[in-house]
């Protein structure tokens, strides 16, 4: 129930911003202030978990988790049986 309540009052969260964007052409409420300004892009450094580990090899393409070559190898094996 809780979850459906909350899905409710999201709903009419957006009916509301997109009735103040008919009346006014913004989506924010009178009360509500600006949006956080971003950071400039020279401070953004990323968020890839693999720093400091070598780049895995571009000749081999990785699926979903998997290593292409692998996968094939996996189906083989179970085509075999």
């Amino acid at each position: 129930m809780w979850t459906c309540q909350q899905r409710r009052e999201r709903e009419d969260d957006a009916i509301r911003r997109a009735l103040e964007f008919e009346r006014n052409g913004d989506w924010r409420y009178e009360d509500e202030g600006p949006p956080l300004p971003l950071p400039p892009l020279e401070l953004v450094t990323g968020w890839s978990k693999a720093s400091g580990r070598p780049p895995h090899d571009p000749g081999v393409a990785l699926f979903g988790g998997w290593r292409i070559a692998e996968m094939k190898r996996k189906l083989a094996r179970s085509a075999v049986r």
